[in-house]
């Protein structure tokens, strides 16, 4: 039996026998990088800051444990990371390395889509409001 199996049982991660249901973990990792993206995306202004964030959040991801990894989204992102970190913290806890470390690699390759579609349309709205002549609303003369 597993170590958190009720609290994983809860969350759709495992079935009623401890077996580990792969596709509700992956979905909740996607989820997860979303919600990183979109706090990403409210709070950097360009795409080269979010880049950058991102290349941190891979080098941290190199350099340290699955575990010290996911205490140190909060410090590279912001304050407004703190859901994600603890999210992530206890995700860790209740799964075993091997799943734990699956998880991460699932959310770090959503995050990277998430991320490439917000620095996209951070392009396409700067084009836009060029070829516009630099109007909000897109009503501006050409």
């Amino acid at each position: 039996m597993r170590k958190y199996f009720m609290e994983l049982f809860a969350m759709g991660f495992v079935d009623s026998e401890g077996n580990l249901v792969e596709e509700n973990v992956l979905r909740d990792a996607q989820r997860t990088a979303a919600l990183t993206a979109k706090i990403m995306k409210e709070n950097i202004d360009n795409t080269w800051e979010m880049e950058s964030h991102l290349n941190r959040i891979f080098c941290a991801w190199m350099i340290y444990s699955d575990t010290i990894f996911s205490r140190s989204i909060t410090y590279i992102i912001g304050r407004e990371a703190a859901c994600v970190e603890e999210h992530l913290w206890m995700v860790g806890e209740a799964l075993d390395d091997d799943e734990f470390s699956d998880y991460l690699s699932e959310y770090l390759m959503a995050l990277i889509v998430e991320v490439a579609n917000a620095t996209r349309d951070q392009i396409i709205d700067n084009f836009m409001r060029f070829m516009t002549g630099g109007s909000e609303d897109g009503a501006g003369d050409m």
